[in-house]
């Protein structure tokens, strides 16, 4: 199983690879997928159990020690990539604090009758992570390049998310925000489609970094839906 879900030993086949089509999907889309439905489910319960309030209550601190908890259990994650089980348990373990936090943001739309917004979002992210996640899959063409660029953009975003949160910037600006993550993001889906179909990527890293990808643009992508409302 430690070479199911663990680090492929294998680095010479290209994007264009039958191996890495065949790594994606009998290893890295069912890892994928389940920390999706544990989200999910996660989100969920908290919703009907009525915690999105404690959650949003939590104040600061208690937000700030609950994001470094998250933090650790994803460095965790990436720590073991290449030993199962851990791997699977801290992805996760990763994907149900996410689960917790998205909740109150879920609880909000809910509560203001705009739970199609939600689904709206949800659908669209879809699209967008199937037709970019296809583009390496079917072209072969090797995305990793973009690395470095990516990585500086998102940067710039963390930079200016925590800057507007001190300083009142105008709505257009937070608009914008949300475009240049979705796009951001969208590119961050054939950079690590990339990595993953060249082995660079383990089963589980790779699974961790996709679902990061589809969570940043379906969020962005709701805030920008409620924006228009």
């Amino acid at each position: 199983m430690s070479g199911t879900f663990g680090h492929s030993s294998e680095r010479s086949f290209g994007v264009d690879s039958e191996h890495g089509r065949v790594t994606f999907f009998q290893r890295v889309l069912p890892v994928f997928a389940m920390m999706l439905l544990v989200s999910g489910a996660v989100t969920a319960w908290t919703i009907r159990l009525g915690y999105t309030s404690l959650v949003a209550d939590l104040g600061l601190l208690g937000f700030l020690g609950l994001l470094a908890v998250q933090v650790g259990v994803f460095y965790g994650a990436q720590a073991f990539r290449e030993h199962y089980p851990a791997n699977v348990v801290f992805a996760v373990t990763f994907a149900a604090f996410e689960g917790v936090f998205i909740a109150p943001i879920i609880q909000t739309y809910l509560s203001a009758g705009m739970g199609y917004l939600v689904a709206q979002a949800l659908v669209i992210t879809s699209v967008v992570f199937v037709g970019f996640a296809a583009i390496p899959l079917v072209t072969g063409k090797d995305f990793s390049y973009l690395g470095g660029a990516l990585i500086a953009a998102v940067f710039g975003i963390i930079a200016l998310s925590v800057l507007s949160y001190f300083v009142g910037f105008p709505g257009w600006v937070a608009v914008a925000l949300d475009v240049v993550s979705i796009v951001v993001f969208s590119l961050f889906i054939l950079y690590d489609m990339s990595k993953i179909l060249k082995g660079d990527f383990g089963a589980v890293a790779g699974a961790i970094s996709l679902y990061i990808d589809f969570v940043v643009i379906f969020l962005s992508l709701l805030q920008l839906l409620g924006m228009q409302e």
